[in-house]
């Protein structure tokens, strides 16, 4: 997700960055959006070298993505770096991880069929020796969590959505999608055609670099278990008086 903060009203310019920032630092495998395009097209032609070099490993952003290694040319991608600061292992997990916490953290699954639909939006790990001719994929993933266990959570993840048909186009069925929103602004509409019907669902940011955008959706569909010794970033909660939603959500998707 993409990266949830409420849209600044008085600045369309920020309104607009905060719709790009949740594709941009979420790597959503579900969708980008047409921002997000616009600047990877941009980006492309300033860096047609490096993209030479490195196009199956670039997403949607190559300035992002790519740095310097100190005392050579070579352009390295930035995620062969250490994680931004903010990420950490929680001390006290049982008190983080409670429900309604909302979190990012690196995430690995079985990269599957190599489509184009799926390679544009992640980071294949090419550097990892391939296991039966089989490699993993890496992106950042939004969680927001809805049951606490011993050592771990089990959660929804956050998406981005990108307009009429985006349930279809990621696998997902409408009725299991939920607006997210900023608990300070009122939630903006589903997209015509994107059938979702569930009441949306209100959160409360933490981290002053997290923004929310219009196209933010929790997926109520798929539930992930989450370890507590991952190196997590705190990004905020669900606010109070939605909880019982999120709860609602929680029994439909586990019946």
């Amino acid at each position: 997700m993409a990266s949830p903060v409420s849209p600044n009203k008085e600045s369309h310019g920020a309104y607009a960055a905060a719709q790009r920032r949740i594709v941009e630092r979420s790597s959503s495998e579900y969708a980008t959006s047409l921002a997000s395009e616009a600047g990877a097209e941009s980006d492309a032609s300033q860096d047609s070298h490096a993209d030479q070099a490195s196009t199956s490993r670039r997403n949607s952003t190559e300035s992002d993505r790519t740095s310097i290694s100190s005392g050579e040319s070579e352009v390295l991608p930035s995620y062969e770096g250490p994680l931004e600061d903010g990420f950490k292992r929680v001390d006290k997990p049982k008190r983080f991880f409670s429900i309604g916490r909302i979190f990012k953290t690196v995430w690995f699954e079985p990269g599957g069929d190599d489509t184009p639909a799926r390679r544009s939006d992640i980071d294949w790990t090419e550097s990892c020796p391939p296991y039966y001719e089989q490699r993993p994929y890496a992106k950042f993933r939004w969680f927001v969590v809805v049951r606490r266990r011993l050592h771990h959570s089990l959660c929804f993840s956050i998406t981005a959505s990108a307009g009429p048909g985006a349930a279809r186009a990621s696998r997902g069925r409408p009725i299991d999608f939920v607006v997210l929103h900023s608990s300070a602004v009122e939630p903006p509409d589903p997209f015509e055609g994107e059938g979702i019907t569930r009441a949306p669902i209100a959160i409360i940011i933490e981290d002053e670099e997290a923004y929310i955008s219009p196209l933010a959706r929790i997926d109520c569909a798929r539930i992930y278990t989450v370890e507590d010794n991952l190196q997590v970033l705190k990004v905020g909660r669900v606010h109070p008086d939605w909880l019982p939603k999120l709860e609602e959500y929680f029994k439909e998707a586990a019946a």
